[in-house]
């Protein structure tokens, strides 16, 4: 029996190529695209999983009052890890872990300029799975020493056993460190980078046992807490031992500081907080993926039906004679599910083979860190089975339906209109075009910020900047050289130190005293360190007062100057002259005194995702100039950069150059839109691709059904013209319905998208008048060969047969 249906679907399937073509590319690209996505998906969600018991792993955040508004940090004090640590039994394990950084080490008169150095305690490889290939957890309970990933490991010492040797961090006074251990390299869906570890103290001297509330002595803590605990339990009884302790303010008053639990496993995905050293994704992006392919996967089962309908004509003899002869409605349903799993079947092995050939362009425009392995990954074998299974109930349930309970008789004599089933593709031709018009505004819309973003002025001119990130300690008497030798070389247009990456540092902030009425008032400002020539560098437009002047001696500890916003926000018409202070009562040698000498022009220092603050500006106080020496050209960067490292190494000697071209840094803050952007633009062509081969179908199926009425309309006078715009005009109301109602979705959707960024492009009407042109421009193309067609049939052989 069913070597049979098999029979049959092969005969069927050979008999209509074309239909079989149309079928099977629509479905193969829908799940070559829902392939591509679940893989996406699957490993954005799956992010520090692999921690064993994940579950009970937790990061500890902190909620601090600034200038009376809360603020989430992804820190807090060093003493509150060993306070949980010791004093609450659902505690079994802390970590504390400093600030991931970039770090330059010597091992045998060789360099290497290495990422990802944290400072952590001993206690990480229990809270944290690590899998050690050489040493073993107690691999830190030694001072100066350090561990390894296997691929650092590698980079540091070849071929060589690492174990007990002894590398020298040239950036912190030549400090050695032993390596104790070597493990392996964390996956790529951990939210963390780490390529190396080394003990508290080794390398940065600071107070793991403070208690103070400050930006750069906090570390991150990670806990993990008995099976069962209740983290919010947990934070109510911890809250009284964290209040008792944290230092007073100068005023000997409790600062309002708050605690809660982060379980690690949502870190990559949740909104950012403050302080964050580690990579980040976005929630709202896997849901607009996930999206994207419930669109695809309805395209696809639409399309099916589609076609399936306009092939009943083909069908009904042949199914009439089955039931003639016996057949039972569940045997011919049985026959047209067979005929759909392997047309399923056929473009599934498709999609398949056509990811692997494209996986390398898949994973340059998603995510580099992406395998083609991945595709054996459970989640994605689960959602292929279940698209699978949809597919085949949502594509075969109506067509099996129409063709068992049909009588016949009228089978057989081939005369059925099929009325409620041009009725159910007419509904489904309109979701079809409300997917489409959703995807093309999405779509028009995300370029347009894209091009916002690209195109806007930030307040500086990021275009031929590089910053070479400083060592912590250098030789003092080099930096005035560096600086000097920079500026002779060609092309070079300007050089200044600051304590700034733009921009993709995080705020210095400072407690300041403001005069805002006559009275001096305290508030928590963000601050930056400059020198005299950091403006010129940046591009940064001074409007009102003087820069900094090396002529003025006292500039270093009284001049300020401030960005438009913190003249807003102080309520200062005339900023200039403005006192500010620096410090606290009863702490003199720390009290900065002066006044506001100039106010520049607001300039971005993050991503669009974030409002222009108040900031303060301020010289360099001490002998160390800051993190970044900035370098304006006024060539291509390809010819100045040469020339650039050069002398950086020749005045610097023991230390590597290590270049942040400013423009790609702040290219890559919209890395996640950018992959939204070209997945988008894919998925939309696929999805128009698709309905297009649907409205094709119905076209060609509806002409066929009015063929008598066009021959009759022809023998009456109507023109080729006439008849074609008829034939259209039906599809045309259906992509206007559907525009009524996609057109307003879309509003809403991109509106809460353009949400998440303090700047925006505007949503003018014109972007949905295309979407509406677009969408009647597919229709036309579409139902136009049908149109034709069936304008240019001769109305005597028409109404003959």
């Amino acid at each position: 029996m069913f070597r049979n249906y098999f029979k049959t679907t092969l005969r069927h399937l050979l008999r209509n190529k074309v239909t079989f073509f149309f079928k099977t590319s629509g479905l193969t690209l829908s799940l070559l695209s829902l392939l591509i996505i679940a893989i996406y998906v699957s490993h954005q969600s799956s992010f520090d999983t692999f921690h064993e018991s994940h579950e009970n792993v937790y990061r500890v955040n902190s909620i601090r009052e600034e200038n009376d508004k809360a603020v989430n940090y992804s820190t807090v004090p060093p003493g509150i890890g060993p306070a949980l640590g010791s004093g609450f039994p659902e505690v079994t394990a802390f970590a504390r872990l400093g600030m991931s950084s970039r770090v330059m080490v010597e091992y045998q008169e060789k360099l290497f300029r290495l990422t990802g150095f944290v400072e952590a305690d001993s206690t990480i490889f229990d809270v944290l799975s690590f899998t050690f290939l050489k040493g073993d957890k107690r691999a830190l309970s030694q001072p100066a020493s350090i561990v390894l990933t296997q691929s650092t490991a590698r980079q540091i010492f070849g071929g060589e056993d690492p174990i007990n040797k002894v590398i020298t961090s040239t950036d912190h006074s030549d400090r050695m460190l032993t390596v104790r251990a070597i493990v392996q390299d964390f996956p790529s869906n951990s939210h963390l980078t780490i390529n190396a570890i080394h003990s508290v103290g080794s390398l940065i001297d600071s107070n793991w046992n403070s208690w103070e509330i400050n930006w750069d002595g906090s570390v991150h803590l990670f806990v993990r807490m008995a099976p069962g605990s209740s983290p919010e339990e947990f934070v109510a009884m911890a809250e009284p031992v964290i209040r008792k302790n944290l230092v007073k303010n100068y005023e000997q008053r409790e600062k309002k500081f708050g605690i809660y639990l982060q379980p690690i496993a949502r870190v990559y995905l949740d909104a950012p907080l403050k302080m964050e050293f580690h990579k980040k994704g976005n929630a709202q992006y896997i849901y607009v993926f996930s999206i994207l392919g419930i669109f695809l996967l309805a395209i696809a089962c639409i399309n099916y039906v589609n076609l399936s309908i306009a092939d009943f004509d083909t069908r009904t003899r042949e199914i009439g004679v089955r039931k003639v002869l016996g057949a039972r409605k569940r045997q011919v349903g049985f026959q047209v599910a067979i005929e759909a799993f392997g047309i399923i079947i056929v473009s599934l092995v498709f999609g398949v083979g056509l990811l692997y050939l494209l996986f390398p362009i898949v994973a340059h425009m998603l995510d580099p860190n992406l395998t083609f392995n991945m595709i054996l990954n459970s989640n994605v074998i689960f959602i292929c089975a279940l698209t699978v299974i949809v597919i085949m109930i949502l594509s075969t349930a109506y067509p099996s339906y129409i063709l068992a309970i049909q009588n016949p008789v009228q089978d057989l004599k081939a005369n059925t209109t099929y009325a409620s089933s041009m009725n159910v593709g007419k509904t489904l031709l309109i979701v079809q075009c409300v997917i489409s018009i959703i995807c093309i505004c999405a779509t028009v819309i995300i370029g347009k910020q894209i091009g916002f973003v690209r195109d806007t002025d930030l307040g500086y001119n990021r275009a031929h900047v590089v910053s070479l990130v400083m060592p912590d300690e250098y030789p003092n008497e080099k930096v005035s050289v560096l600086k000097d030798q920079m500026s002779k070389l060609p092309g070079v247009d300007a050089v200044s130190y600051s304590y700034y990456l733009m921009p993709i540092s995080t705020y210095f902030k400072g407690w300041y005293q403001i005069e805002k009425n006559g009275t001096m008032e305290r508030m928590l400002v963000n601050e930056m360190f400059v020198d005299h020539s950091y403006f010129q560098t940046m591009g940064i437009s001074l409007i009102d007062g003087r820069n900094f002047s090396v002529e003025h001696a006292s500039d270093v500890r009284e001049s300020f100057i401030v960005n438009e916003t913190a003249a807003n926000a102080f309520g200062w018409s005339d900023p200039i002259g403005k006192r500010i202070k620096v410090g606290y009562p009863g702490e003199t040698e720390d009290i900065w005194e002066g006044s506001v000498i100039g106010v520049v022009k607001d300039f971005h220092t993050l991503s669009l995702h974030h409002k222009i603050e108040p900031v303060i500006l301020r010289l360099q106080h001490d002998s160390w100039p800051g993190n970044s020496l900035n370098v304006r050209v006024n060539r291509s960067l390809a010819e100045s950069l040469p020339a650039i490292v050069a002398t950086y190494e020749k005045v610097m000697s023991g230390f590597l150059a290590d270049v942040r071209v400013v423009e790609d840094l702040h290219a890559r803050q919209y890395q996640n839109e950018a992959r939204v952007f070209s997945s988008l633009q894919v998925a939309t062509v696929v999805v128009m691709f698709v309905s297009a081969f649907g409205i094709f179908s119905l076209s060609v199926y509806m002409s066929v059904k009015r063929m008598k009425e066009f021959g009759i309309r022809k023998v009456l006078g109507a023109s080729v013209r006439q008849i074609a715009f008829l034939h259209i005009s039906y599809f045309l109301k259906i992509v206007v319905l559907a525009n009524l109602v996609a057109l307003p979705v879309a509003y809403l959707l991109m509106d809460h998208w353009l949400s998440g960024f303090a700047y925006r492009t505007n949503l003018d009407s014109m972007i949905f008048f295309l979407a509406l042109l677009i969408s009647c421009i597919l229709i036309i193309i579409s139902a136009g060969y049908s149109a034709v067609k069936a304008g240019s049939m001769n109305p005597v052989d028409v109404i003959k047969n």
